[in-house]
């Protein structure tokens, strides 16, 4: 159905806009036809957005070909994965992943300042820092809020790992109604690629369970297979690629 001029498919980010200090908006479906976006068009030169953020299922060719000809530019390739949260499934699954010997609780206020210094490291691959139209070091600088953010957050928690009393990465999560959410993962840059990861999201996990959650979801880029192998050796199964797209307004 198409949508009433009056009421198109977009939303303003607040957040985003604030972080960023100009006006940010989304589309809020995955489909975009072209009467759709002659509406969004208008509705983001009247309210002033400077940058438009959509997704579309890799499989929606209509709306791939109109995103193409609005000019989006796509940015990455979203990867969201999933697995359900229960006592038979943790133990079966999380019982044969390496072990560590990380201590991995949740984030002391002291060790803040070391893990939004590892946020500003992933946040430097993200799509932000990827498009050139974000200001340098802003998507690290995100990243390092979100963390904060999430770490005072009454349903949420960020968890560290330790090593010789060092932080050295984090994984940040979220209950969202029954939906145990992972927003964010990071190693420090000299740990990555041993295994460090595992310990962080068995936590993880176990704090989702305690929390009453039944599924776990987790986002990746599609070209973080590493990541994406982590997942899928604990029980996680891909749900949806998408593309995403940046359209920017002078």
């Amino acid at each position: 159905m198409t949508q009433q001029s009056s009421d198109p498919p977009v939303e303003l980010l607040l957040w985003d806009s604030q972080f960023f200090n100009f006006r940010v908006a989304h589309v809020t479906g995955t489909s975009l036809a072209p009467e759709q976006w002659e509406q969004i068009l208008s509705w983001c030169q009247a309210n002033n957005i400077r940058c438009l953020y959509y997704e579309a299922d890799l499989s929606d060719f209509q709306s791939l070909s109109t995103a193409s000809d609005a000019g989006f530019l796509a940015v990455d390739v979203r990867v969201v994965l999933e697995r359900s949260i229960t006592t038979a499934t943790l133990q079966e699954n999380i019982s044969t992943l390496k072990d560590s010997q990380l201590i991995v609780r949740p984030a002391q206020p002291d060790e803040l300042p070391a893990l939004e210094e590892i946020a500003r490291e992933i946040g430097e691959v993200s799509r932000f820092s990827l498009d050139p139209h974000f200001p340098r070091g802003a998507s690290g600088e995100m990243y390092a809020t979100w963390v904060r953010k999430i770490n005072q957050s009454t349903h949420g928690v960020v968890l560290t790992s330790l090593f010789n009393d060092q932080a050295i990465g984090f994984i940040a999560c979220e209950k969202q109604g029954s939906v145990g959410k992972i927003v964010l993962v990071g190693v420090r840059s000299a740990f990555r690629g041993h295994g460090m990861g595992i310990p962080l999201l068995r936590k993880a996990l176990n704090w989702f369970s305690e929390q009453g959650c039944t599924v776990a979801r987790v986002v990746t880029q599609g070209r973080n297979v590493t990541a994406q192998r982590m997942y899928q050796k604990a029980g996680f199964c891909t749900a949806s690629v998408s593309l995403v797209y940046h359209r920017w307004f002078d």
